[in-house]
């Protein structure tokens, strides 16, 4: 009935469990048992507590029971993880938080995610701004979807036991075009093998992407591969390298990438030709240097690297976000940190115009509004 004690946060052996006690603070007994993952209780209206637990580690079900503990009794089905049950006091209807049932085939990966639609429930929704107004289109997914430059449109990536197919769909995941399909590859095939971090270029006539090992270690093979935005002429680019290639983002003219890869031992970044050829290193750092692209004018790499890091307090470096000065020819310049904080800053992003400000020595850097990043790490 409850789940088993499989809470993957340190010092938690056991999992949490659900305790009662009288108004003034006192006279503490245990609601649940040792050993059940337990969060989240809620009083029902006939007076049972319900509470969320773990099935396993990643599916959730809700379940309730008596006030001294007695007559566990589930109150979902799981087939669905649901999560924070709380009841309407006039109609006694449960209220909790979970993605539904699952009506149109799923784009995110259910073992991640779990099940649901591409597009978020009640989006497309408008957003006023003062001088503007945009339309939101949030979608759920891991790692492999990336939207058009012009047209509502995505590539995305499907994935079942089967493998992965890539297509170009609708931001709904409707009117499917499918460029390929590669068996054995992704997350429900249980394969480290992925397909991951796609992005087109700026023109929308040619899309990029990684296949291999996700945050694999330098000796894990990965490879950048290139195609048209059609699926024709999908080349591995660096084919002949034995290292962990990937991660890779086209210049605005679409003419050249930026990857990183682990070809010298360490995590640096290069740049070449969309053809792969005229290969030249950008970073040489014992560090690991990840996720670069390029601005909007193309004279800079914003990039994500642990160089200057810290540990955090789950034993991990912690990244901050650089600018690296690119001359006219790919000569690398200086590089500037342009985040420092104690936890994860990663996933650099420009805004469409590239904007900056001046930094106290005159030179410009991008504002933070210009450059965007998230705390996951790849």
């Amino acid at each position: 009935m409850p789940g088993p004690p499989q809470s993957p946060i340190a010092g938690q052996e056991g999992g949490f469990r659900i305790w009662r006690i009288d108004a003034d603070g006192g006279n503490a007994r245990a609601v649940t048992p040792e050993g059940t993952e337990a969060l989240a209780p809620a009083l029902m209206p006939d007076q049972r507590i319900a509470f969320q637990t773990r099935l396993d580690y990643a599916d959730w079900s809700i379940v309730s029971v008596a006030a001294d503990g007695s007559g566990a009794w589930p109150e979902t089905d799981g087939a669905v993880s649901y999560w924070t049950p709380d009841y309407n006091a006039l109609t006694g209807a449960m209220v909790c938080h979970g993605v539904g049932p699952a009506t149109t085939e799923t784009q995110a990966v259910d073992e991640i995610l779990g099940a649901g639609a591409l597009l978020a429930a009640d989006y497309p929704a408008d957003v006023d701004l003062p001088d503007r107004t945009l339309t939101l289109y949030p979608m759920r997914h891991t790692t492999g979807l990336a939207p058009h430059p012009e047209r509502n449109r995505a590539a995305v990536t499907i994935e079942s036991d089967a493998g992965s197919r890539l297509v170009v769909a609708d931001f709904g995941g409707t009117n499917q075009t499918e460029l390929f399909t590669e068996p054995g590859v992704g997350i429900a095939s249980g394969t480290p093998n992925r397909i991951f971090d796609i992005k087109w270029s700026e023109q929308g006539d040619s899309i990029v992407y990684t296949q291999g090992f996700f945050a694999g270690q330098s000796t894990d093979a990965s490879d950048v591969w290139i195609m048209r935005a059609d699926g024709t002429e999908r080349t591995n680019l660096t084919e002949g390298s034995d290292a962990n290639d990937g991660v890779a983002a086209f210049s605005p003219d679409g003419e050249q990438l930026v990857f990183r890869s682990s070809r010298n031992g360490a995590f640096d970044l290069y740049l070449m030709s969309k053809d792969g050829s005229h290969v030249r290193q950008l970073t040489d750092d014992p560090a690991r240097d990840n996720f670069p692209v390029f601005s909007p004018s193309g004279d800079a790499i914003a990039f994500s690297s642990d160089r200057d890091s810290g540990v955090d307090r789950l034993g991990f470096r912690t990244f901050d976000n650089y600018l690296l000065e690119l001359a006219p020819d790919g000569t690398p310049g200086e590089i500037r940190r342009i985040s420092d904080h104690p936890g994860q800053d990663s996933h650099p992003w420009f805004s469409p115009d590239g904007g900056v400000k001046r930094s106290p020595e005159g030179s410009t850097l991008p504002s933070f509004s210009d450059v965007q990043s998230s705390s996951v790490r790849t």
